[in-house]
């Protein structure tokens, strides 16, 4: 049979089936080695069977890959197609409760196991957006001295799928890894190893079966709908929020203020009151000085400090009283915008405060010639 595509191993049904199914363990133990760098000898997947009603489902427990390593070491890896909201909570509670399963009640706290967690996400995440890393290993360590570790019991790994490809990380088993999860139809290359072949023919059997292919695609529908009805139903709690808040202002006489309208009045007052402009470009979150100078700094201000830039050009075409006819209004209009738009092409970015001057001032002659025309 001839695969028109290959089904996607980011969604987590497909991924489970390769992954965590009998007869995968080579597969992800091989895996789990390029992850942890542990030295993976032994283990044992729970493969619970998946049943048409479990796709259906948001439950972590039910497609979650659930793995005993070298018979002391409890591993859940987890795969995530679409943002999770506190995914980074969700992660830390599921760690807690395999931790605290691994005893029952009356045990001595000794027998307590590790646990591992892997999350591979299809998105970045928010707390790691400045961390170019596509792995971040993550463990309870002392803030001044982080090579000691509290207790090697808590180990997090963290894949973020959209940065492999700009990561330069040594780990060519785990990239290879990645590149099939992110990219299966890509060819095997020579020098694969056997469990990343293994990985895909199961890939491509599954891509072969009707009834494998319906269950994965009833699955990402599945996600997928929740998805937009989770992104409708904040669209439209947002818009009544906003309506309700306009209604509120004209009750108690509030004016209609946008958010960013302050966050503008905001630094527009700082700097008027003369603090340093660096420390209120940080409070901004601008990437350098010149953005907060430029947007909000005071253009009356600006054009004062560029006048005798322009002076001696406009002491020769601005009239000094009112003895003119139209045509000669209309032919000043015409010489100054035509001067001011030639002289903005030959400034720099550099000089951007003559820039913001010239087109100001442009547009305040242009208007008062207009005015004085129309009346």
């Amino acid at each position: 049979m001839i695969i028109a595509k290959l089904l996607n191993p980011k969604l987590d049904y497909v991924f489970k089936r390769i992954f965590g199914s009998i007869g995968s363990e080579e597969i992800t133990k091989d895996f789990l080695r390029a992850v942890t760098k542990e030295n993976i000898t032994d283990i044992e997947l729970d493969c619970n069977p998946i049943t048409e009603k479990d796709l259906y489902d948001d439950k972590i427990s039910i497609l979650d890959i659930k793995a005993k390593l070298n018979n002391n070491i409890n591993c859940n890896i987890e795969m995530q197609i679409v943002y999770r909201k506190n995914i980074e909570k969700r992660i830390l509670y599921y760690w807690s409760k395999m931790y605290t399963g691994s005893i029952k009640k009356g045990d001595d706290f000794e027998k307590l196991q590790k646990g591992i967690v892997v999350l591979i996400s299809d998105y970045n995440l928010d707390n790691l957006k400045e961390n170019n890393n596509y792995l971040t290993k993550w463990q309870i360590r002392e803030e001044k001295t982080p090579k000691l570790i509290l207790k090697d019991v808590l180990e997090i790994y963290i894949i973020e799928l959209r940065k492999v490809s700009n990561d330069d990380q040594e780990n060519n088993t785990l990239k290879a890894w990645l590149e099939f999860i992110n990219n299966p139809e890509v060819k095997p290359k020579m020098g694969d190893k056997e469990e990343l072949i293994k990985a895909r023919e199961i890939l491509e059997d599954m891509s072969r079966t009707k009834r494998e292919r319906y269950l994965a695609e009833q699955r990402e529908k599945w996600i997928m709908d929740k998805h937009a009805i989770h992104d409708a139903g904040y669209d439209k709690e947002k818009k009544e929020g906003v309506e309700e808040g306009i209604e509120k202002g004209r009750k108690y006489n509030i004016p209609n203020i946008r958010w960013h309208d302050l966050r503008a009045t905001y630094a527009t007052l700082l700097m008027k009151n003369k603090f340093s402009i660096k420390a209120i470009s940080k409070r901004m979150g601008h990437a350098k000085l010149i953005i907060t100078a430029d947007v909000y700094g005071d253009k009356k201000e600006i054009i004062r400090d560029c006048t005798d830039n322009l002076s001696t050009f406009l002491n020769d075409v601005l009239p000094c009283n009112n003895n003119y006819n139209i045509n000669d209004l209309t032919e000043k209009c015409i010489n100054i915008n035509n001067f001011l738009n030639n002289t903005i092409d030959e400034l720099t970015k550099k000089d951007i405060k003559i820039v913001n001057a010239i087109n100001d001032t442009s547009n305040y002659i242009i208007n008062e010639f207009l005015n004085e025309l129309v009346l």
